[in-house]
């Protein structure tokens, strides 16, 4: 529709363009005047005006854009061409002892680049109180050097040009390049080289933003004793005791006590590299938010000698491997270490460092440690990707660091885990010791957090990389500190999310439990549980998770499929005898599984010999169907009129004609036998008494097969992928091709043993419907066809993964929980269904502690704002002797600092609690909040 109205549109664009016909004179009140060839961009309405009126009207506003009348056209024009002169020092007002500067002042605004005549205040009771910079400061002027600033940029810039950077990772040049062409887009006009010196106020008011937030500017000890990480946004959801935690946390009992446990991510990335450019560039506050302090960081690494790192994992990360290779030429730093929260994402304080070469233990280790200085925890857990190795000798490695960072062992328990997509690429001695669908007191924790940092923080690696060092670290703190406090205002929604689907899930996997386990006996169960109990005591132990492993080889697959194959010739020849009821109902079995056969072969194009072979085939399952129906006539009489005529006379020649035509005798795979399920309605009349409960026996017996042949292709076919993924994998293209062969054939074989599952539940539900039958027997769907290990290894694997994919949110197929029999061929499958209850435990177990530890997530963030919002109130008063000024700001700012922590925490309650409260799980921390919770 716009495309209709858009030249109604352009015709309007042009008219700004023009002098507006409103009126002839001087749009002030108070001026008549007719010369009036000025308008202002920036104000509303477009008026024009006279020099005059528009000076004494902008004296507030010296930054707005004003254009000229030439006769024909606007044309650019500034306020200090028509003599505006901006007074600083009185808030424009006139000064009695003005002090005009020499020259132009660069102004850098948000509505381009200004070049403007300023008169600083020079008052005789003002010299010390108001210096030039001072006086540029209060006029929201950031002076880009003390004593004689001569570019500046205003604060309303440097706002717009921080957010802009923290959300789409602009740099500072495209943002100055884009005020150059918002002035001029010409290139005309000469502007002065402003660059530099706005790279240098964005710097300094970043690292100012930085320690106004963190409250330093309220410090009685002055910004010099900010002490290390003191400036980083912390985790409200995470524990702080004497924060967020109750006062007897320490004496929780075991069944409680894991909900204070503190869960932490460890990671390298090598994008976030620096440089080897050569000149010295200081930190504006080393240490005081997410890197670590570089002195003492540098001079430990310089302190330890270079120990090559080794790998005994047969994981596919090479994360060890490189650690000592990872070196690049002219780089000074090749990545960065990083430890966060894992359950939300947080950078910690001090909790990241400079990688030399490599992901080095030492660098890893100082960084971990860095973050945990003055901690007090019961336990923490550590995921990360390489934890199987990093785990090994990490406490004796701790001994070797200053005192102070050193973990007390003897109050705190550690704990590793590797992330859970990271898992599948270790060796299988790592999948079940290190997993965190494994672990108890982890709830649904994935360990990937960090991995979400990266993808955010990525985005400004090409233009850090260039910076210097102090810059760079500088920018990257910056960033963080944005990254956390938008997780923060972001928790509201993000842990009712979390809860929602973790009590949706509970109630999901709870009943997959209660059915599955329903089909063992009690003794079964005790056994699992108390394997279950021992390992997770003592890892040592047997695995519960894990099934006892055999190398599988193409030589024992070719094996079992040659065996199959032999036993299936052997038996392929029906021999005509005389037969009982319950024979001829087993016979029409067969030739039923012989149309099936021959169904299948007749999509394959054959030729030659092979098309000659079909055929004969063909040729021999007609004779024994006819020979069968001859039978079909002593015990179903009333079959006879159903039957295909044109198959009625078993003597016919035809058949044993070479010459028949193909379409006559390629129906014999369509013929219907009319088995007594066929025909439900002759169970009383038509057929011989009990022939119906013979055929339902045979069914029941034939599904009961059927399925565990399916269970136990599944399981070969599992095997065999798992075979080719880690030992054929690779470029050889022979080894791969009959590695797909005989997946294909598998594959083939599965798809039979689904079809015999199908033809014989149909047959029982016309037999007996509405039976017991089908709680064993269910409906066969395509997507329970899956092993016991799930859809990772049928072919979806890590690239499957995602959000709802995972361990914890697996649903097991039915056909694994189905009753069994004791046949001891099924040892292999009764440890695969040993492995599924452990896993179907462990997935409620799981979900269990994510409801709880969701919950408890959401009490200790408002606790911890509460925390916060009392803390901001406490430093109204602490600095004196200020000037009235600017104690007043700094009373204000820490009142609205406070009360915003306040509502954020009231914004939570009031979000959560009618779910909380429909969910019975307990609200009386909000009572400060709501007002029912209080009663609950």
């Amino acid at each position: 529709d716009w495309l209709e109205h858009r030249g109604e549109f352009l015709d309007e664009l042009l008219c700004h363009d023009g002098v507006p016909n409103t009126q002839s004179t001087c749009h002030s009140e108070s001026c008549s005047s007719t010369d009036r060839p000025f308008r202002c961009r920036d104000c509303f309405g477009g008026h024009m005006h006279c020099s005059k009126c528009l000076v004494d009207n902008h004296r507030h506003q010296p930054l707005h854009r004003i254009e000229r009348w030439t006769g024909s056209f606007f044309e650019r024009t500034t306020l200090a061409e028509l003599g505006l002169c901006v007074q600083l020092g009185h808030g424009g007002d006139p000064c009695m002892h003005p002090e005009v500067m020499r020259g132009r002042l660069t102004v850098l605004d948000v509505t381009g680049i200004h070049q403007v005549k300023i008169a600083y205040c020079h008052c005789e009771k003002s010299i010390e109180a108001f210096l030039r910079r001072t006086q540029l400061l209060r006029a929201g002027w950031f002076p880009a050097t003390l004593d004689r600033p001569m570019t500046v940029i205003t604060f309303d810039a440097l706002d717009l040009f921080h957010a802009l950077t923290l959300q789409s990772k602009i740099t500072f040049y495209d943002f100055y390049h884009t005020l150059l062409r918002r002035t001029d887009n010409s290139g005309i006009q000469v502007m002065p080289d402003a660059y530099k010196a706005g790279m240098r106020c964005v710097r300094e008011y970043r690292h100012l933003l930085m320690l106004k937030r963190s409250g330093i500017g309220h410090a009685a000890e002055g910004i010099d004793a900010t002490k290390p990480g003191s400036c980083a946004v912390e985790c409200p959801a995470c524990p702080h005791p004497d924060r967020n935690l109750p006062d007897d946390w320490q004496d929780a009992p075991a069944n409680d006590s894991w909900l204070y446990t503190l869960i932490l991510s460890v990671d390298a990335n090598f994008r976030l590299k620096l440089k080897d450019r050569g000149f010295r560039d200081p930190e504006l506050g080393s240490g005081w938010s997410y890197f670590v302090e570089s002195d003492a960081y540098l001079a430990h690494l310089a302190d330890c000698p270079d120990q090559e790192e080794i790998n005994e994992c047969d994981s596919r990360l090479h994360a060890i491997d490189h650690a000592n290779s990872r070196f690049q030429k002219g780089y000074v730093t090749t990545g960065v270490g990083c430890v966060v929260c894992a359950r939300h994402t947080l950078v910690r304080k001090n909790g990241v460092g400079d990688l030399q070469k490599g992901e080095k233990y030492v660098n890893m280790d100082y960084i971990l440690l860095s973050t945990l200085v003055g901690c007090v925890y019961a336990s923490i857990l550590l995921t990360y990707d390489i934890a199987c190795q990093w785990s090994k000798n990490f406490f004796t490695r701790v001994q070797k660091f200053p005192v102070i960072m050193q973990i007390n062992t003897v109050i705190m328990a550690i704990y590793f885990a590797i992330p859970k997509f990271h898992l599948p690429a270790h060796g299988s001695s790592c999948h079940s010791k290190f997993s965190l669908n494994f672990r108890r007191g982890v709830g649904r924790t994935d360990g990937e957090g960090v991995e979400r940092d990266w993808a955010h923080i990525n985005a400004v690696a090409t233009s850090t990389r260039e910076m210097g060092p102090g810059s760079r670290h500088s920018t990257l703190d910056d960033h963080w500190g944005a990254w956390n406090w938008r997780k923060v205002t972001l928790l509201g929604v993000f842990l009712l999310s979390k809860l929602k689907e973790a009590i949706e899930n509970q109630a999901k996997q709870r009943a997959i439990f209660a059915d599955f386990s329903a089909t063992f006996s009690t003794d079964q169960i005790a056994e699992w549980d108390v394997m279950i109990t021992q390992w997770e005591q003592d890892k040592r132990k047997p695995d519960p998770y894990s099934e006892t492993e055999k190398a599988t080889t193409l030589a024992d697959i070719r094996l079992e499929l040659a065996k199959e194959d032999t036993g299936r010739a052997e038996a392929g020849q029906i021999a005509l005898h005389n037969v009982s009821p319950s024979s001829f109902i087993f016979m029409g079995l067969e030739l039923e599984e012989q149309q099936a056969i021959r169904f299948r072969s007749a999509d394959q194009k054959e030729l030659g010999t092979q098309g000659a072979n079909l055929q004969d085939r063909r040729n021999g399952l007609k004779r024994r169907i006819d020979n069968w129906k001859s039978i079909q006539a002593l015990y179903m009489p009333g079959i006879a009129e159903r039957r295909d005529p044109r198959m009625n006379n078993p003597d016919d020649d035809d058949l044993d004609n070479d010459d028949v035509e193909p379409e006559k005798v390629e129906q014999v795979e369509s013929v219907t036998l009319w088995l007594p399920s066929q025909v439900p309605r002759m169970r009383d009349v038509g057929c011989i008494s009990g022939l119906h409960d013979m055929e339902f026996r045979f069914r029941e017996a034939q599904a009961e097969v059927s399925l565990r042949n399916l269970r136990r292709q599944l399981r070969m076919y599992e095997r065999l992928l798992n075979y080719k993924t880690i030992q054929v994998s690779g470029p050889g293209q022979k080894a791969n091709t009959r590695a797909r062969a005989l997946l294909a054939r598998f594959h083939h074989k599965t798809k039979i043993c689904t079809e015999r599952y199908r033809a014989a539940r149909l047959a029982l539900s016309m037999l007996k419907p509405g039976g017991n039958w089908q709680a064993q027997f269910k409906v066969l769907l395509d997507d329970d066809l899956k092993g016991p290990k799930g859809d990772e290894e049928q072919g979806k694997g890590r690239k499957g993964y995602g959000r709802g994919t995972g361990e914890g949110y697996k649903e097991p197929s039915w056909i694994w929980s189905v009753q069994r029999g004791e046949d001891p061929e099924d040892i292999a499958l009764n440890e695969c269904l040993r492995v599924e209850y452990a896993k179907s435990k462990a997935r409620i177990d799981r979900w269990d502690e994510e409801v709880r530890l969701v919950a408890e997530e959401m009490r200790r963030t408002v606790a911890f704002l509460q925390y916060k919002s009392k803390w901001w109130f406490g430093l109204t008063h602490l600095r004196q002797g200020l000037e009235k000024d600017i104690a007043d700001g700094v009373q204000a700012y820490a009142c609205k600092q406070g009360h915003l922590m306040d509502q954020l925490a009231k914004s939570f309650c009031i979000r959560w609690y009618p779910y909380l409260s429909a969910q019975k799980l307990g609200v009386n921390w909000m009572k400060d909040y709501i007002e029912d919770a209080g009663d609950m």
